[in-house]
């Protein structure tokens, strides 16, 4: 450069003169530029939108020239985003303003984020005049999933393993992790390679869950349940569910005889040094094929709760009830009316018969507990004079220390719908002094109000369940709205009603409560109790006032509850008011299917009325539930108390179960065990635990006579069996084994039906016998039957409408055009067992496909066959062999009419022609079999109304004297049509003979 500079001073000069010019000029140029075109956003930025969205933007852009101008315009959008309207050249007058609107589209899987838009304006003829503006668009999150079942087996066999495969799609736009979870309406085990997924935006993954089902004994319906939930936002879940029917595979003989269920078990319990066992054997069930009675009985013995403190008491019933009369006797439970006897454990024996409106009976007891004497004898007569409405009589006669003989009258009314009303009136005779009661209790329920009103008065004198009592209680429940409801509830209760100083006091109680519920989630309470001592010389008169709240939320698998309450009890006699506070929080939760976990703890707080000195308490619960396995569950609770008053009082209790079912035999293994502790100890700390084995078994009665059994076999075409076929009879269901032999063992005698499933045998076979078959089942007999399968074969055609060449008069000469194939033509196959039809399409094609192998009739039937045409040929035979396919074709041609020419009454000219006749005359019905009326029935005509086809159904029932129904159906290219059907027919030949008798209208 030093060179340079030294060499050649005057080129230097020139060029830095010509350098700072363009600089200058070009600087002045591009203020010009900027000045000329002024370009802003008139959108608000950030445009906010969703991933899919089309949205739009709007630029303000002034012309500040005096010139007209053109411009090009120029869009910069992210990768993947389009412009709906393509921008194209546009002009703007001189000083004018314009809004410039772009529309483009947001991909569906744009990420959450800010993006850019870059809009860009130049002037056509000096390009480097431009201006450029950015807006903000941000894309917002979207958290969606979609949840599809893809593939679940129909049926699966009881004791296998099946699979049913969900497809899982994050509709949103961010990675989302998923949680699954899992539920079997029966309990069976799920196995699945892993509960937690991760899933990109549009990415779409399978789940295969792995169902591990058990061995029954009948059919039942599996409900497999799959909820998917978001870990960013627990809220957002998806369901989706498989039905799967159990079928249990019967390979063996069942019993022949009629049985009752038994359970025997042997239990050992034991505590600290002492040990029992004890045995007891229970049953319940009909004792007839009929199942019009039951049976109960319960033998325990000897007691073991002296020995332990999960021991029982030994105990002897016996129970026999029928529609007609029922028996009881042992160890139960004794009651007659509310101002009888009420209820009492007891032994002793008892009965009542049923006698139309008539209802008699009675029962006679006696202690249960050694040392104390007491008996009762009773009887009873009531009538029922209207339904739900019985008036009645009671009679008892009560042994203790003194004899009451106690009558009452007692009335179980309905005087307005949804509503009871239960009055009885009682006197009693005891040690010669007379006495009397009186209860009555009045309900109602209506959608939004219900009611409750119990009222007892027991004169000091009475002998019966209540003496020297009056007691009210009432309880109104009022739903304001779906989810506001209000509770009301009194009580009040007065004892001692004459002062007698021969008792300590006469205590009045009186209790009410206000309360109303949002939804099951806030509750607020308030409740005031009253305890008073009548007497002058009272020796208690306080009462209680507590404000309670409680909050509730369910989470997915968490349910929590806390209760709130604030009180104070005021003594009037030592004028002492104590506060009082209770916080009580409940927690649920369902980690897994397999096991569920619960607890609680409570604190409360207040003061001794007397002293002053706070009363704390607090407690704690745990309860966990765990199966271990498909017959293994484990259930564990925890429970700690703590007082403290003057000195801490702690009281622990730990209890835990396990029980096993082995799954070879139903027997059940139980283990308990049951730890208390007391500090300070009150009574010694102890051990408790119990071992209990259960064998569940049927004792037989007499033999099974009003069943029968059926055993058959599935064939193919080569008479190989076919396994895992589901065969239907009725309701019952079996699967065919290795040999395609199945077996119902009890089925009630008479008609049923045996229907072949037909994905089983493949849907290109079909049985050789029609479906469903008929098969008579005889009482203590087996039937036998034989199935085989064939090819299906398939018998497929068209209908072509040809018309007639116009002719001259006297041309006897016919040629036919063809208009091409004719729809809405019924078509009907038979093969004298069974009838199909079908409706030709747009194109006047139809086809018969899962048709036996044999011989068939085809026929037009009717449908749209236009006025003096003739089908040719009138009918079709084919003869097909097992898996064969034929085409046939049906013209519909015109016929020629007779025309006559006349002139002055003169016959002229005559062209004869054959009378127009009906294409086909269609059948007065079809047979068919009804499966929801598990019989067949007969299809009398086919209607475009409801109007007609109710003209016709009375018709049908008119001359039949049978009754008939109507069924609603879509006929492909025909419509909505209203079919009358007739009947249910045990047999086709019944139906047969019936048809043949209608008449055609």
């Amino acid at each position: 450069m030093n060179i340079f500079f030294t060499h050649h001073p005057v080129k230097f000069s020139r060029i830095f003169f010509l350098w700072t010019s363009t600089v200058f000029f070009f600087s002045l140029g591009t203020a010009r530029q900027q000045d000329a075109i002024y370009l802003r956003p008139a959108t608000a930025s950030p445009i906010e939108v969703k991933p899919g969205e089309t949205i739009a933007a709007a630029f303000k852009l002034i012309n500040n020239t005096d010139k007209k101008q053109f411009y090009d315009a120029l869009i910069i959008l992210p990768k993947g985003w389009k412009l709906v309207v393509r921008e194209m050249p546009f002009e703007l007058e001189p000083f004018t303003t314009d809004i410039r609107l772009i529309s483009f589209s947001v991909p569906t899987d744009a990420p959450a984020k800010t993006y850019q838009i870059r809009y860009t304006v130049k002037d056509h003829n000096v390009p480097v005049n431009e201006a450029s503006v950015t807006i903000d668009v941000d894309v917002v999150e979207i958290i969606q999933l979609e949840l599809k079942r893809l593939q679940a087996p129909r049926f699966a066999i009881a004791g296998s393993t099946f699979k049913s495969i969900f497809l899982i799609t994050n509709m949103g736009n961010t990675v989302i992790p998923v949680s699954l979870n899992l539920k079997s309406s029966l309990g069976f085990p799920i196995r699945t390679d892993s509960t937690i997924i991760n899933l990109a935006p549009k990415e779409s993954r399978e789940i295969s869950l792995s169902v591990i089902t058990e061995p029954i004994k009948e059919k039942i319906t599996h409900n497999l349940e799959i909820e998917a939930m978001t870990l960013i936002d627990l809220s957002k879940k998806v369901k989706a569910n498989s039905m799967v029917d159990i079928i249990p595979r019967i390979t063996q003989i069942e019993t022949e005889y009629f049985e009752l269920p038994i359970t025997a078990k042997l239990r050992g319990v034991g505590e600290q040094n002492l040990f029992g066992v004890q045995a007891e054997i229970t049953g319940y069930g009909s004792t007839n094929e009929q199942k019009t009675d039951r049976l109960e009985f319960l033998i325990r013995t000897p007691q073991t709760h002296t020995k332990s403190i999960l021991g029982q008491r030994d105990e002897y019933r016996a129970s026999y009830r029928t529609k007609n009369y029922e028996l009881i006797a042992g160890d139960m439970n004794y009651s007659l009316s509310p101002l009888t006897e009420l209820g009492r454990y007891s032994t002793g024996i008892g009965g009542r018969a049923y006698l139309k409106t008539f209802t008699i009976g009675g029962f006679y007891n006696n202690s249960r507990w050694p040392g104390i004497d007491q008996k009762e004898l009773a009887g009873f007569i009531s009538y029922e004079f209207k339904k739900d409405n019985t008036i009645g009589l009671n009679f008892l006669n009560k042994s203790e220390q003194y004899s009451s003989n106690i009558g009452s009258l007692l009335g179980i009314l309905t005087p307005l719908p949804r509503n009871e009303l239960e009055l009885e009136l009682a006197a009693s005779s005891k040690e010669g002094k007379q006495g009397s009661a009186i209860s009555t209790k009045f309900s109602g329920a209506y959608k939004w109000f219900n009611y409750d009103l119990h009222y007892v008065y027991s004169a000091p004198d009475f002998g019966g369940y209540y003496s020297d009592i009056n007691f009210f209680s009432a309880g109104i429940n009022t739903q304001l709205s779906q989810k506001i409801r209000v509770q009301t509830y009194i009580r009040q209760e007065k004892r001692n009603l004459s002062l007698d100083t021969n008792f300590i006091t006469a205590p009045s109680d009186a209790f009410f409560q206000i309360g109303a519920n949002y939804s099951d989630n806030f509750a607020v309470n308030y409740r005031r109790q009253i305890q008073k001592d009548r007497f002058d010389s009272s020796r208690f008169n306080r009462y209680e006032d507590v404000l309670q709240t409680i909050l509730r939320y369910n989470f997915s698998n968490v349910n929590l509850s806390l209760n709130i309450d604030f009180g104070s009890t005021h003594d009037e006699i030592l004028n002492r008011i104590s506060p009082s506070k209770r916080y009580a929080l409940y927690a649920g939760i369902k980690p897994t299917n397999w096991s569920n976990l619960s607890g609680s703890i409570e604190f409360s707080n207040n003061q001794n009325i007397y002293t002053g000195e706070d009363q704390k308490h607090i407690s704690g619960s745990i309860n966990a539930y765990i199966q271990i396995a498909s017959t293994t569950q484990m259930q564990v609770n925890f429970f700690r108390s703590k007082f403290d008053i003057f000195t801490s009082q702690i009281y622990t209790v730990a209890d835990a179960t396990l029980d096993h079912i082995f799954s070879s035999n139903n027997h059940k293994l139980t283990l308990r065990g049951r730890y208390n502790a007391f500090a300070p100890e009150i009574v010694d700390n102890s051990f408790a635990y119990a071992l209990e084995y259960a064998v569940p078994f049927n004792a037989p009665l007499k033999r099974i006579t009003g069943i029968g059994q059926l055993r058959g076999v599935l064939k193919d075409e080569k008479g190989k069996g076919i396994a895992n076929v589901l065969i239907s009879a009725g309701t019952n269901f079996a699967l065919t084994d290795n040999q395609g032999s199945f077996y119902f063992p009890s089925l009630k005698p008479g008609t049923i039906y045996i229907i072949v499933d037909q994905a089983g045998i493949g849907l290109e076979n079909i049985t050789t016998q029609p479906m469903p078959m008929e098969i008579i089942i005889r009482g203590g007999e087996e039937s036998k039957v034989t199935i085989t399968t064939t090819r299906s074969v398939t018998i497929a055609g068209n209908s072509v409408l040809y018309s007639m060449k116009e002719y001259s008069l006297g041309d006897t000469t016919t040629t036919f055009i063809k208009l091409g194939g004719k729809a809405g033509v019924i078509m009907e196959i038979s093969n004298g067992t069974e009838i199909f039809r079908r409706v030709t399409d747009n194109q006047g094609k139809f086809l018969f496909n899962d048709l036996r192998p044999g011989r068939w009739v085809i026929t037009v039937a009717g449908g749209e066959i236009p006025d003096y045409y003739f089908i040719q040929p009138d009918s079709v035979i084919v003869e097909l062999k097992a898996g064969e396919k034929k085409d046939t074709t049906f013209q519909i041609r015109q016929r020629k009419r007779t025309i006559k020419m006349l002139h002055e009454g003169i016959v002229v000219q005559e062209v004869k022609q054959e009378t127009p006749k009906p294409a086909s005359m269609i059948k007065p019905c079809v047979i068919n079999f009804n499966e929801k009326r598990k019989g067949f029935v007969i299809q009398v005509s086919s209607w475009a109304t409801s109007q007609k086809a109710r003209q016709d159904a009375k018709r049908i029932e008119k001359l039949t004297k049978m009754k008939s129904f109507i069924e609603v159906e879509n006929i492909p290219n025909i419509g909505r049509r209203f079919r009358v059907y007739l009947g249910e027919f045990k047999t086709k030949e019944e139906a047969e003979i019936i048809c043949r008798k209608i008449p055609l209208e």
